[in-house]
């Protein structure tokens, strides 16, 4: 499961998104990919079921989706911007 932290701003322009944390007043870009990943996400907290949404959506396998899905959650993570429960 995942939690966007309280500071973060998401904001959606042309298919992409950007995230601002409000404390800090950095910003993470995403492209449309990453972008349909976090919307997903904002509706389903359980990586697991939105990877398997999007395997489908994209017509790949679930394991490549679920492995950009950990390394787009990994860099938010890392950047203060979701906290990451099991």
């Amino acid at each position: 499961m995942i939690e966007f932290s309280p500071q973060v701003i998401l904001s959606e322009i042309d298919n992409e998104m950007v995230l601002l944390d409000s404390k800090s007043g950095k910003y993470f870009g995403l492209n449309p990919t990453a972008t349909r990943m976090v919307q997903e996400l904002q509706k389903n907290k359980d990586p697991a079921a939105v990877a398997s949404l999007l395997a489908q959506e994209y017509k790949v396998e679930v394991q490549r989706i679920r492995q950009d899905l950990d390394r787009l959650l990994q860099q938010l993570h890392d950047k203060g911007l979701v906290s990451l429960k099991p």
